[in-house]
């Protein structure tokens, strides 16, 4: 399959665009929900399930605000449909009307045999299987040259100043003709069209209800929905410019392949006037440096990319929750869950069919990826996102290191496609590790008050770490990430699409790494963690150093990486597997940074030609560093099943109990959050109702930061331990 022109990825960046905003317009229509309804489902999933189980508080929290969404997704669904059939009925009637309007007729070749003969040339030089049909119009309604109609029937419209150019100065008629059947040849002929009605679809459709309800909005609101409003709308407005603009710039260069040195193209963009006039024309002086250098055309300036990425990122996150209400329409009985990680793997398709096809056609073009510029921009517009679509969006300190893994998925896009001909599946696995990022970079926002208020009763019973580390390392969306193992299994399938064949050396930098990860299980104190990864780091380094000379970069990559998490997975079975991958993956990033000082020193021909490649595979290790990082370190450790006591359900609870009450004020609050889960796990197998009744009275003291419940189930639980024994 062939890689999509870069027309047709601009043109999905404005669909998915213009999807975002006309989503956005509607479920500013279908109203937000009410204060009440919200306040309601927190409390019932907050008594249900409570801080300790953010997986059960999620879920029961969505199935309480389902009907609601629900209705809502009906708008949204509504008004999509609406913008589709609008486009599509505009795109099919514009040909005919433009043909209607301009009197335009077929030029006959009894007429003027020259010309035809002319005409007949310059379709035989531009390689068209096919010929399209010229057209010609009366003065005063049709001027210029213009390429329209569907293939195979093309069409292209020559005014009465072209043909005259045909007799007056014949090297600009050529190129003037060159160029339309530039875009015939480049089949974007249709992407213009639909660009335009995709526009104006917008506006009838989206733009005009808003802003009649704008009119009924109260004050206190008018002003963000009017601001959100401008910044959608403007970003379409944009978009749609720089599709017809790019579709331009690539007929001058294909022309001016075509036509050679000696193109008139460069007279003609003189004689096209100031660009003033002419709003969607590129730049004179844009369009002057490609005709001069056609290779020029894939090498924008360094903004363009970055503001292509800035764009789909704030739409595909503007989208997410959107998005998911449209699928519980479409799939009413989805899991919860589920419907937030398939909504985050949709709007990250728009995402890699934007900015992950840019980055290829780079490659493909030997010319510099600016992966690390491109990510930095689509993290922006991640992050700028929700604050556009939803007003009061929390943003959490994880939620931003979610987003900021952007400028390392760039780059693993790059890397990819240096090291594989076959674009498809590394884009395929690169939609999914973004999706399953930015779900959890929701998710973060979403329980950020449950993260708060299981830190309140925390500090109050128990030592706990800073704030910061705190929302950092023990927030509870990772209890989910543990629950849901969609970034750990897309860290995996990013690291087998970099898989080598051979390279121990490596490999064993690996185990090194995953070694030093192992530890960490054990180890109870933060900063002790760090000097353990500090272990890890020099491990990596150490067995990097000993790697020759002549080795493979993604060799290493591949080998490093598959070795910490095959040998973590070994060790699975201890329930350590997140722990020693996170130390594999710190030792894997030691080891190329001192690969890269290898490199610099006796290979620095090798740095200098392939310093975007070098960039790329460096900047790939933090991608697939942050997805487990995400998943390890901050995972609550859960013992494993074949440790389980086989003593008696209250002996056992019992047990849990004394463990727990002996670690309070001793241990990081994630191994009281864990001591407490497991806890319940043991009350819920007894019989015995006081002791289900005080643990329920635990956890629901622990959501509702009721330190006075709190200690009363602690008495409770330990007047039934001592009279049993225990």
């Amino acid at each position: 399959m062939d890689l999509p022109t870069a027309t047709t990825a601009r043109f999905l960046l404005l669909a998915g665009t213009a999807t975002a905003a006309t989503t956005s317009a509607y479920a500013f229509l279908a109203g937000q929900p009410s204060g009440d309804l919200l306040a309601r489902c927190t409390r019932i999933a907050t008594d249900d399930a409570g801080a300790a189980d953010p997986g059960s508080w999620t879920s029961t929290y969505d199935r309480c605000t389902a009907a609601t969404e629900r209705d809502r997704g009906l708008v949204i669904l509504a008004g999509l449909a609406v913008l589709v059939l609008v486009t599509a009925l505009v795109t099919w009637l514009r040909p005919r009307w433009q043909q209607h309007r301009a009197r335009l007729t077929p030029l006959r070749a009894a007429d003027d045999p020259e010309l035809a003969a002319a005409l007949g040339d310059l379709v035989t030089r531009a390689g068209l299987t096919r010929s399209p049909t010229f057209m010609g119009g009366p003065y005063g309604t049709a001027t210029g040259a213009h390429a329209y109609g569907r293939a195979p029937d093309y069409r292209v419209m020559l005014g009465p100043d072209v043909i005259a150019r045909y007799y007056a100065d014949r090297p600009v008629f050529r190129a003037t003709v060159l160029r339309e059947l530039a875009h015939i040849h480049h089949r974007d002929v249709l992407t213009a069209d639909a660009t335009t009605a995709l526009w104006r679809a917008y506006l009838l459709v989206a733009v005009l209800p808003y802003a009649i309800a704008l009119t009924r909005t109260e004050p206190p609101h008018l002003a963000g929905a009017i601001w959100r409003l401008v910044v959608l709308t403007g970003l379409v407005h944009l978009t749609a410019r720089s599709v017809l603009r790019l579709r331009e710039l690539h007929a001058d260069a294909q022309a001016r392949a075509w036509e050679g040195p000696g193109s008139a193209l460069s007279r003609l963009v003189a004689q096209a006037g100031s660009p003033r006039h002419r709003p969607l024309a590129p730049s004179p002086h844009r369009r002057a440096a490609i005709i001069g250098n056609p290779a020029l055309v894939h090498s924008p300036p360094r903004w363009v990319p970055a503001a292509v990425a800035f764009t789909a990122g704030l739409a595909a996150s503007a989208a997410y929750r959107d998005a998911a209400r449209v699928l519980l329409v479409l799939i009413p009985g989805i899991e919860p869950l589920t419907l937030r990680w398939v909504s985050a793997v949709l709007v990250a398709a728009l995402v890699a069919a934007t900015v992950g096809a840019d980055i290829l056609l780079r490659v493909r073009h030997h010319v510099p990826t600016m992966a690390a510029t491109t990510g930095l921009a689509l993290s922006a517009g991640l992050i700028a996102g929700p604050i556009v679509a939803a007003p009061g969006h929390p943003v959490t300190v994880a939620g931003l290191l979610l987003a900021l893994g952007a400028a390392a998925w760039t780059s693993w896009v790059a890397l990819d496609a240096e090291l594989h001909r076959s674009w498809l599946p590394g884009l395929l696995v690169a939609t999914f590790a973004l999706g399953a990022a930015l779900a959890a970079q929701h998710l973060t926002a979403d329980l950020d008050p449950v993260a708060r208020a299981g830190y309140t009763v925390l500090s109050s019973v128990a030592p706990t770490s800073p704030a910061w580390l705190y929302a950092l390392v023990e927030h509870p969306v990772v209890l989910l990430i543990t629950q849901r193992p969609e970034i750990l299994l897309a860290a995996v399938l990013l690291t087998l699409r970099l898989l080598p064949l051979r390279l121990l050396g490596p490999i064993l930098a690996g185990i090194c790494g995953c070694v030093a990860g192992f530890v960490v299980h054990v180890v109870s104190s933060y900063w002790a963690l760090l000097l353990v990864f500090a272990a890890a780091a020099v491990a990596g380094a150490f067995a990097a150093a000993r790697v020759r000379a002549g080795a493979a970069w993604a060799g290493f990559t591949a080998g490093l990486c598959t070795g910490g998490i095959g040998s973590a997975t070994l060790i699975g079975s201890a329930g350590v597997t997140r722990p020693a991958v996170c130390g594999a993956i710190i030792g894997l990033g030691a080891g190329l940074l001192v690969r890269a000082a290898q490199l610099l020193r006796h290979r620095p021909d090798l740095v200098r030609h392939r310093a975007p490649a070098t960039t790329a595979r460096v900047a790939s290790t933090a991608t697939i560093a942050l997805s487990v990082l995400v998943t390890g370190l901050i995972a609550r450790p859960r013992p494993p099943a074949i440790f389980a006591s086989a003593a008696p359900a209250v002996t056992t609870a019992c047990t849990r109990f004394r463990s727990l009450t002996e670690s309070l004020g001793t241990v990081p609050a994630s191994r009281a959050y864990a001591q407490l889960l497991d806890l319940t796990d043991a009350a819920a197998a007894t019989d015995d109702a006081t002791v289900r009744t005080a643990v329920d009275d635990l956890r629901r003291a622990l959501s509702a930061s009721d330190a006075d419940l709190w200690t009363d189930a602690i008495l409770r639980l330990d007047a039934t331990c001592t009279a049993a024994g225990r």
